[in-house]
C-alpha cells in the first residue's frame, strides 16, 4: 500500500496476523472466484511451497487475475551454485547464531525449481509470460552475508524468534536503501548468474 496508495491491496499469507485487508490461507486453494483481482503478486513465495503444490499455486495465481501474475523467487542453475550459495549463507547464518535461518532451510528442504521448471508449468497451461533475472548471486550472497554479520555484531539478543531488532533494522534500511536508490546501476546489466527471476 505504500507503494500503491490509490489501489486496493490485499495479502494473503500462512501466518496469524491482525492486520487490515489480510487474510491467513493456503495461496494453492484460495477460496475467491474466478478474476478476482486485477493482478496477483508473489515474492520469494514459490521456493517455499512443496514440490507437489507448486502448479496448483501458479494455477491459482492464474484463476484468480483479470489481467496478470507475478512471480517472484529464486532459480537454480544447471550447476545448483544458487542452491550451493543459499546454503554457504545457511552456514554463515548457523555459525553466528547456533541455529538454521528459518527460511533457508526451507529452501534447502523443498530445492527452489529451475527456470525450466517452472516455463514447463506455464506451457502445459498456456500462459504466455515474459522475465526479467534480478540479483546477481555474488551481490546477493553479500548483501545476506552482511546481514547475518551485523546480527552477530550487535547484542546476541537482538535474534530473537526469527526477528531482528532496531539496530538491525536501521542497516537492513540503509543498505536496502542504497540498493533501490541504485538498481539501474547495480541490476541494469545483468553478467552472471541471478540468485531471483521474476516472470510475469
Amino acid at each position: 500500500t505504500e507503494f500503491m496508495a490509490s489501489d486496493q491491496v490485499e495479502v494473503l499469507d500462512v501466518f496469524d496476523v491482525d492486520e487490515q485487508n489480510y487474510t491467513k490461507g493456503d495461496a494453492t486453494a484460495v477460496d475467491k472466484e474466478d478474476l478476482s483481482y486485477d493482478f496477483v503478486c508473489s515474492f520469494d513465495v514459490l521456493e517455499h511451497i512443496p514440490w507437489n503444490k507448486r502448479e496448483k499455486f501458479i494455477k491459482e495465481s492464474a484463476r484468480l487475475s483479470k489481467t496478470g501474475f507475478f512471480i517472484a523467487a529464486p532459480m537454480n542453475d544447471k550447476n545448483n551454485l544458487v542452491s550451493l550459495a543459499e546454503q554457504e549463507a545457511n552456514e554463515i547464518f548457523k555459525t553466528i547464531n547456533h541455529k538454521d535461518h528459518e527460511w533457508l532451510v526451507e529452501h534447502i528442504e523443498y530445492g527452489i525449481p529451475t527456470n525450466k521448471e517452472i516455463e514447463n508449468i506455464f506451457k502445459k497451461n498456456n500462459l504466455y509470460f515474459t522475465s526479467v533475472k534480478s540479483n546477481e548471486i555474488t551481490k546477493w550472497f553479500s548483501i545476506q552475508s552482511a546481514f547475518f554479520i551485523k546480527s552477530a555484531l550487535s547484542n546476541p539478543d537482538n535474534f530473537l524468534h526469527g526477528r531482528y531488532l532496531s539496530d538491525f533494522y536501521e542497516l537492513h534500511r540503509i543498505i536496502d536503501e542504497t540498493y533501490n536508490n541504485n538498481f539501474l546501476s547495480m541490476e541494469g546489466q545483468q553478467t552472471g548468474l541471478s540468485y531471483r527471476t521474476i516472470y510475469f
